[in-house]
């Protein structure tokens, strides 16, 4: 019944997307079965041709959906994150086993790394937007991680770093649960890439010259201390440390 219903919903929105905006003309509708947390999804969506020739699905463009793939991108970033923290054979038990749905561990480990592929894209794509006025802060907290994912074939195996940095402001207190304050991650297969994600972050959104950056790691390959100094520069004082909090938590 939820299936149904996504699918009558989808169909709906796909109506009011046309009705919004004018195309230079409609094709026709076209089938597509996507697997959500719900199970399998069945749903006709609009084809439209656009002024510069091309045709493309307001709706898919509009939802974000992975061309040609099977499974919508909340699912696809579940297994991702299963299989971050697990084997592909356990995570795939988990899938089969918890959702309606039944998927293999090969599966498993080409949503792994499709997950990984598109994140790198939007990062890519991503321009970030200039503040009118950058925040000053008395302190950022700046924490760097890496972690290695094992994806694992009939025939071979390959590993994967997937790395983070997590920039906070501080914590504040929130009646008994303490949160952090204006939490920024970055995430991403290649470090120097999600390194100057996190510069261009500070620059365009931080005005430092009063601000002590505190920056901390396990001291792993490329989260030196000193790794950290580029990331500090203009910074009032910059002080490192190494933390021995064990897996990214």
């Amino acid at each position: 019944m939820i299936a149904t219903a996504l699918g009558q919903a989808l169909e709906d929105l796909d109506d009011l997307l046309i009705g919004e905006t004018e195309y230079q003309e409609i094709v026709g509708k076209r089938e597509r079965t996507l697997n959500f947390m719900c199970g399998a999804v069945t749903f006709k969506r609009r084809l439209v041709k656009l002024t510069d020739k091309k045709y493309v699905f307001p709706l898919d463009r509009y939802l974000q959906l992975i061309p040609r793939s099977r499974f919508s991108p909340l699912m696809v970033e579940k297994v991702a994150k299963l299989a971050s923290h697990s084997v592909l054979r356990t995570t795939a038990l988990a899938v089969n086993l918890l959702t309606p749905l039944s998927i293999s561990h090969q599966k498993v480990g080409q949503l792994y790394q499709t997950a990984g592929t598109q994140c790198e894209k939007q990062r890519e794509e991503t321009t970030l937007v200039t503040v009118a006025k950058k925040r000053q802060v008395p302190y950022l907290y700046l924490e760097g991680d890496a972690f290695c994912v094992a994806i694992k074939a009939k025939h071979h195996h390959k590993n994967i770093f997937v790395h983070r940095l997590q920039l906070t402001e501080g914590i504040t207190q929130n009646g008994q649960r303490r949160q952090t304050l204006n939490r920024h991650v970055f995430t991403g297969l290649n470090r120097r890439v999600v390194f100057k994600q996190a510069q261009d972050y500070l620059s365009q959104n931080y005005d430092l010259q009063h601000t002590t950056v505190i920056t901390g790691s396990d001291n792993g390959s490329g989260y030196e201390p000193s790794c950290f100094d580029e990331l500090a520069i203009g910074a009032k004082k910059h002080d490192g440390a190494q933390l021995y909090c064990g897996p990214w938590h």
